[in-house]
């Protein structure tokens, strides 16, 4: 069905929105799992990867250099009202990072997979590729096996994890001893103590690679069992785009669309862009009504 697939792990291929929505609906997906919608080419890569990608920074070291200063310079511009924050706590000004757009070594999840699916529609609307058919992906992830997978690594890890465990000693000294010193090659899963609001409400989490000097790809595959199906999930689905329109306005019925993921103004903005074929039928609706 798709052609332009470089991951290696298990794939299931859908048509059609309502078979990617019933499939979302099988009681596997309850619990224990998180999602990320986006471009169905993409492998898995943080925001920092590829923008060091893009700008030609390819030398192992770049990633961790680069990082270093992006944090160093967010800190010293950040204004906001929990300053203070920002600055004794790594993964807490990573996340605001994130939030205005920053590129950094964490990659967006959720534990909802009804707002997973949402932003994989987004993406299949912005796929400008395709004229007909809309592709889009949801990777699919298994926290339980993250773990176990994560904690065989090495004794220090594990250690590491329990402490980020606790809310005492989830703290800036835990998160930089084992993240940010690039010693270990895997994936954890990762929230702030404090979240921010958007972080709250689309039900996010972050997955944050150990060693940023490599590919979050590399990474992963570091962990045993990343290629079973039990593990790591890649669901596909192709729609038109009739189907699609379809879909993202029933995703507002139910109340999840930009505006409602993004509370403010410009999240209200944004998500126009994507309700243009509702815009259109509210407006026809409208004027024959007069």
């Amino acid at each position: 069905m798709i052609n332009r697939e470089s991951w290696e792990g298990c794939i299931e291929s859908l048509d059609g929105f309502k078979c990617l929505f019933d499939y979302f609906s099988e009681s596997e997906y309850e619990s224990g799992w998180i999602f990320r919608g986006q471009f169905i080419h993409w492998d898995l890569n943080t925001t920092l990867e590829r923008a060091c990608k893009d700008s030609g920074l390819t030398d192992a070291n770049d990633g961790q250099k680069i990082e270093e200063n992006l944090i160093r310079e967010f800190e010293r511009v950040y204004d906001g009202n929990d300053r203070d924050r920002v600055e004794r706590d790594k993964l807490y000004a990573l996340s605001i990072m994130r939030h205005y757009g920053a590129p950094t070594r964490l990659l967006d999840f959720t534990y909802s997979k009804y707002v997973g699916l949402y932003f994989a529609l987004e993406y299949a609307l912005d796929n400008k590729q395709q004229n007909k058919d809309r592709n889009c992906a949801i990777w699919c992830i298994n926290t339980k096996w993250l773990s176990d997978a994560t904690h065989k690594i090495s004794p220090k890890i594990t250690k590491l994890i329990r402490k980020r465990g606790e809310d005492e000693t989830r703290d800036n000294d835990s998160f930089k001893r084992l993240y940010l010193n690039n010693k270990f090659d895997f994936v954890g899963w990762e929230n702030p103590l404090r979240l921010h609001q958007r972080l709250h409400i689309q039900q996010g989490v972050f997955l944050c690679p150990g060693n940023v000097k490599k590919s979050f790809m590399e990474n992963l595959k570091n962990l045993k069992g990343w290629n079973e199906k039990e593990a790591i999930k890649k669901v596909i689905c192709r729609m038109s785009l009739e189907d699609l329109h379809r879909a993202i306005n029933e995703c507002k019925r139910m109340n999840i669309s930009r505006e409602s993921l993004f509370p403010g103004l410009d999240g209200f903005a944004q998500s126009m862009k994507y309700h243009l074929d509702f815009y259109k039928y509210t407006y026809e609706e409208r004027i024959a009504s007069i």
